[in-house]
């Protein structure tokens, strides 16, 4: 790499150089982009630990390109994993078409797999400009459209335990909203600090309801409606508190995304649905396929126990048109009881799989992993029976 393409790492000095460069670069496309502090406070502070995450290169000595590579705590069967999570990316205008974004992702990549050691890496974006670096479109969510005209909206009118409260996150008690958030490990994953933040983002507000039965909701107006970012506490006093909502008109449509396995509030948002739909939270890439499988063990062995899943699998993973992501090989093997992983030589009985890494994250995160029931050889298609695994990102989290 030549001078003029040397990357940096930020710091906290280097804040309102990197906010303003940020605008430069989205503006060019968007002119009412918001500034970016204001649209994920969670992610940009003027502090050396959120600067960090920042990698530039300048010319000029001028920030040219700029990519974003966060830690994402998520909450992934019922342990908090830390993958890696990429935003920011931004060339300005004048300096595009230089390969500087290939240079600077190249090298991101890098760092997520040799020095942090990520297992996964996501990202939004558009698909084919990122598929050289690994990343596959993933769909991982339930979009359930609540109206008053849902069959069980009866069953919660007049149940509330406590007046509602609605405002800003800093004009409501954040003690009693942590308190509540601890009630859905997939909301209050990323630690008490940063879920405060995440709330603080542009355009979302909270409606609760106080009390040992609490419950709250942070929600954002979008043109038809509301969007139901996050919730936590008592199951039955968010459900009451969605009817009053909606019986009242002040929310006549409102979108609730939620995980494809189910959690302990899905039931009661079921029954003030009237339409569901499916959608994706952006792109994943698997960095290192070993200790991604490891994350999701305690799902596998239930499939293979309750399933009774035998077979002998030698996985081998190809980087395809991956630019950096490396090939990779391990023995998956189900026993009636359990899945064991390993990365030892013995592979005898093994029925050779060979995937790119774009079709591994089509296998073990998206629904068209019962596709791959018919494209793996029989005595594989075992394997397909273990997927998708249960992953999701709550809207909150999105980068």
């Amino acid at each position: 790499m030549s001078d003029t393409m040397k990357i940096e790492q930020l710091s906290a000095d280097n804040f309102d150089e990197l906010m303003q460069a940020l605008l430069t670069a989205f503006r060019a496309a968007n002119p009412s982009h918001q500034e970016f502090d204001l649209l994920y406070p969670d992610l940009y502070q003027p502090t050396d630990e959120k600067m960090s995450n920042h990698y530039v290169i300048r010319l000029g000595g001028k920030i040219a390109s700029c990519v974003g590579l966060y830690p994402v705590k998520l909450n992934l069967c019922d342990r908090i994993v830390e993958l890696g999570g990429i935003g920011a990316v931004a060339t300005i205008p004048e300096y595009r078409g230089k390969g500087l974004m290939q240079t600077i992702l190249d090298y991101v990549m890098k760092v997520q797999i040799e020095e942090r050691q990520y297992p996964i890496s996501l990202l939004g974006g558009d698909r084919r400009r990122y598929q050289p670096w690994g990343f596959e479109q993933a769909h991982t969510k339930y979009s359930f459209i609540l109206t008053k005209r849902a069959p069980g909206l009866k069953k919660y009118l007049g149940r509330l335990t406590g007046k509602i409260k609605q405002g800003k996150v800093d004009e409501l008690d954040w003690s009693e909203l942590w308190q509540q958030a601890q009630s859905n490990p997939d909301m209050c994953a990323c630690g008490e600090e940063d879920l405060k933040l995440k709330y603080k983002r542009l355009g979302r507000y909270v409606v609760m309801v106080e009390g040992d039965k609490g419950a709250h909701i942070v929600a954002q107006d979008i043109e038809d409606g509301v969007v139901i970012q996050s919730y936590a506490g008592d199951v039955e006093t968010l459900g009451a508190l969605i009817a009053e909502k909606l019986n009242s008109d002040q929310w006549q449509r409102v979108d609730a995304r939620l995980p494809m396995y189910p959690n302990k509030y899905c039931g009661m948002f079921k029954e003030l649905m009237v339409d569901y739909g499916f959608g994706y939270t952006g792109k994943i890439a698997v960095l290192n396929v070993a200790k991604a499988f490891e994350i999701f063990l305690p799902h596998f062995n239930q499939r293979v126990s309750s399933l009774g899943l035998r077979g002998k699998v030698l996985l081998k993973i190809t980087p395809g048109i991956a630019r950096v992501i490396p090939a990779q090989a391990v023995i998956i093997e189900a026993d009636g009881n359990e899945l064991n992983v390993s990365a030892d030589s013995d592979k005898s009985g093994a029925v050779e799989v060979e995937l790119n890494c774009h079709q591994l994250v089509e296998l073990m995160f998206s629904p068209l992993c019962i596709g791959w029931s018919y494209r793996l050889a029989p005595k594989a298609r075992w394997l397909a029976a273990l997927m998708p695994v249960p992953y999701y990102i709550p809207p909150l989290y999105h980068i």
